[in-house]
């Protein structure tokens, strides 16, 4: 059954009445509109990004070698880079991430996620079980799909030629996919390379390459 259709009459009046709504009034609701969009936008785009919670609730100052660090990689966001932070413990190579990440969707409204490399494989190998419903794919798309990804961390793993293979594989993706990605470790550049393999170094030194994180403990 067809819906009548709204008479003329009804459709001029309407028309009326929102054109003798004052403009700034239309505008104010039109910004107000926007702004609880985004709002959602931002909160549906926190729920699932996994930033530890200490760090996403850490008040930081962007000093130093660190705040410029910081600066230097949030103007490169969507460029589709690809980064390794490297150094000693503590000096806020995953607070920084974190605030890149918190920039990329606060500010651009555009999805972010952090993970260890530990929890991507645990991830991985929870699909093998017979009961599961997730694919490998599936976590390997989970990954791969965020415009920034974080991988804290990637020194922890068995380093298996299986486990280099996926990391190679999930890097490349986002490397032809062109999204931004960063790589956490405690290793030295030279344990670090031989850690990565020489493709993934290889994409590395074209988008981005090894960041020494070298300024004192920022704990």
């Amino acid at each position: 059954m067809k819906t009548p259709s709204e008479p003329l009459e009804a459709i001029l009046t309407r028309m009326q009445a929102t054109a003798a709504i004052p403009s700034t009034e239309r505008e104010a609701a039109r910004a107000s509109a926007i702004a609880k969009q985004r709002h959602a936008a931002i909160t549906d785009l926190k729920i699932e990004w996994g930033a530890p919670s200490r760090h996403e609730k850490a008040k930081v100052v962007k000093d130093g070698p660190w705040g410029k660090l910081l600066d230097a990689l949030t103007k490169r966001l969507g460029e589709g880079f690809t980064v390794v932070l490297f150094g000693m413990n503590g000096n806020g190579k995953t607070q920084l991430s974190v605030e890149l990440m918190r920039h990329q969707v606060e500010q651009r409204v555009k999805s972010a996620r952090f993970t260890t490399s530990m929890g991507f494989f645990m991830q991985v190998k929870a699909t093998y079980r017979q009961d599961s419903k997730v694919s490998e794919e599936d976590v390997v798309t989970l990954h791969a799909k965020p415009s920034l990804l974080v991988v804290d961390e990637t020194e922890k793993r068995s380093d298996s030629q299986w486990e280099n293979n996926l990391l190679f594989h999930l890097g490349n993706l986002r490397y032809n996919d062109g999204k931004d990605t960063v790589l956490i470790s405690n290793l030295e550049r030279e344990e670090l390379t031989a850690h990565l393999g020489r493709s993934l170094v290889s994409r590395l030194n074209e988008t981005g390459g090894m960041i020494h994180c070298d300024w004192p403990s920022r704990r």
